[in-house]
């Protein structure tokens, strides 16, 4: 064989032993990239099994989100790490749609120091419909191909998982990230929530995105019981209980006798509210005044103030806050009273807030306390119309 093969070797020409070597490179080429290509799939399974979980997401040991003042709860993994949610509006957003908020957070999820996904919430109260609340939000990168859905209980929007060229953006997760978003309605309530995933190995990426599924199946948000009070010729907007009533404001009126409280006066609000544990009354009232936040509350005494306030923030506004009282009494019934008092200063314009309540129990008491605690910190300012 080989002597017969060294003849035929010797009876070509020149261009067809050419012809014949050229043909041997090539299939020691092909060979070589065959072995190659086994090895590196060898590499890529034995780091898929150190690096990641399979296609069963495993959730024994997934931790509970749950932040009350944004109203929404999920399961997610315990290695997730999240930030402090920030609650109340974002007076640093260049966007005045996304200032006006009622809070937002930040899961991240980090592996070997590399940011692998990350899920941002963000909370807003708003009139608008599900499809204009969409549109209004379109200039952050929301899809134009977003389709109806049904999440938590509650009607929503969805867009498609979609990839982004964030190379010019070296914080973002990789030079090509993939991202979906979702808004869901609740009452008068969105709760919008941002996932994003970049990897390079894509078995990696795809996992992310499971496990992402995974927490979006898992997700409940409140629905919203509370309404929202919005007067733009005081400046003012915040939510409040349903069962509250009340609520007519009267432009330009004070109160009382006391000519502190009838000159300067932009307006005052009142609501009650009563059921079988327990009774509340609020008013509001909004002056203007040059006067100091101190000097102004010594100037109310006369409308009950104390003697011994204490300076607060509200939502990032000087505040005082009386501290609250409460009393044990047999008038009307027997049954346990608070009173409660908080000025607030917007520029020249104060917010007084004058808050009383009433139950059988003083548990049922301090629970009457969470509402109004929780209607302050949902406070808004504008400036009033005049």
């Amino acid at each position: 064989m080989g002597i017969d093969m060294f003849i035929f070797m010797q009876k070509l020409n020149r261009q067809q032993k050419l012809l014949i070597g050229v043909g041997l490179l090539l299939l020691a080429a092909v060979g070589l990239y065959l072995v190659q290509k086994k090895e590196n799939n060898q590499n890529l399974n034995e780091n898929q099994n150190i690096n990641v979980p399979g296609s069963v997401i495993d959730t024994s040991d997934w931790v509970t989100y749950n932040e009350p003042q944004l109203g929404v709860e999920f399961k997610y993994p315990s290695d997730w790490t999240k930030t402090a949610a920030t609650i109340g509006p974002d007076i640093n957003s260049e966007n005045s749609f996304w200032r006006d908020i009622d809070g937002r957070d930040y899961l991240e999820h980090f592996s070997d120091g590399k940011l692998l996904s990350q899920l941002h919430i963000t909370v807003k109260q708003s009139d608008l419909s599900l499809d204009d609340f969409w549109n209004s939000a379109r200039d952050i990168g929301l899809s134009d191909k977003a389709h109806g859905s049904y999440i938590a209980s509650h009607s929503a929007k969805i867009d498609t998982l979609t990839f982004t060229d964030d190379s010019d953006d070296v914080n973002k997760l990789s030079s090509l990230s993939q991202t979906q978003h979702v808004l869901i309605k609740a009452g008068d309530r969105f709760v919008f929530l941002s996932f994003e995933t970049g990897s390079k190995d894509t078995a990696l990426a795809k996992h992310e995105i499971a496990v992402w599924q995974k927490v979006l199946d898992g997700l409940k948000v409140e629905d919203s019981e509370w309404i929202t009070y919005n007067e733009p010729q005081l400046g003012i907007k915040f939510t409040y209980p349903k069962g509250w009533s009340g609520g007519t404001t009267s432009i330009g009126k004070g109160v009382g006798e006391d000519p502190f409280w009838q000159e300067d006066i932009l307006g005052m609000a009142f609501w009650s509210g009563r059921d079988s544990e327990s009774l509340i009354n609020l008013s509001l009232m909004v002056k203007s005044s040059d006067l100091s936040l101190d000097e102004f509350w010594d100037y109310g005494k006369g409308m009950g103030l104390t003697n011994s306030p204490k300076h607060i923030l509200v939502n990032g506004f000087p505040a005082i806050v009386d501290g609250g009282s409460v009393d044990y009494s047999e008038v009307p019934d027997f049954y346990w009273e608070s009173h409660k008092q908080i000025l607030i200063k917007n520029n020249k314009n104060f917010y007084y807030f004058d808050w009383s309540s009433g139950a059988d129990t003083k548990e049922k008491l301090l629970s009457t306390f969470e509402d109004f605690d929780s209607l302050i910190s949902s406070i808004k300012f504008s400036e009033p119309i005049k």
